[in-house]
């Protein structure tokens, strides 16, 4: 039996016996859903505390990848350790890379990876600022500026959306972490090889 609580009127549900699909979070939340499904989903979601807090953690991505969008190339985004530890209790499913400076990893996505995350290691202790370029080709395709940096660990995390990975060929990603200095010059503090396979379902 499933543990539950009282909030008031509202029954929640510690965990849930029938828990909503990703694809069904997702289309609720951008309203691609009918009205009697939604009206279903949501009477289910008001008892059911598992299920909100997925719904939550889909609208916390969901706004990393609006802002994604406006950046060029749109390919990823940088994140805290703290979101990465919500996203997980909240269900999302990851696959996760750890890269020193100078290493080369073999890299892919599978058919149920919400989500790809790289842990960048870096000497980050007096760095005030990280950029982070990604090349492809020989030419910059995406850069994220002034991103979230974990002094303590010595990591920047970097992120990619499951269904667009997906879509990636078999391609070489070479990353940087650079520090912009008071002159107009960038630091490189750190380099990062990804040889891309691609997703074969």
């Amino acid at each position: 039996m499933h543990g539950r609580s009282r909030r008031g009127n509202v029954v929640s549900q510690v965990d849930c016996a029938t828990p909503v699909s990703m694809a069904t979070l997702v289309d609720y939340w951008a309203g691609d859903t009918s009205t009697a499904d939604a009206e279903r989903f949501e009477e289910h979601a008001f008892a059911c505390e598992t299920c909100s807090r997925r719904l939550e953690a889909i609208a916390t991505l969901a706004g990393g990848v609006a802002r994604v969008a406006t950046m060029p190339g749109g390919i990823g985004m940088v994140v805290t350790q703290a979101l990465i530890d919500r996203l997980l209790a909240d269900g999302l499913r990851m696959r996760h890379y750890r890269v020193q400076p100078g290493e080369t990893v073999q890299c892919t996505v599978g058919p149920d990876d919400d989500l790809s995350v790289t842990y960048l290691s870096a000497e980050l202790h007096d760095v005030q600022r990280v950029d982070v370029v990604l090349y492809a080709h020989g030419s910059e395709w995406a850069r994220m500026d002034d991103a979230p940096i974990d002094r303590v660990t010595g990591q920047v995390i970097y992120t990619t959306g499951g269904r667009l990975a997906r879509t990636f060929p078999a391609i070489t990603v070479r990353v940087e972490l650079r520090a912009p200095e008071k002159d107009g010059n960038a630091r490189v503090l750190g380099e990062y090889t990804f040889e891309h396979t691609p997703h074969s379902g």
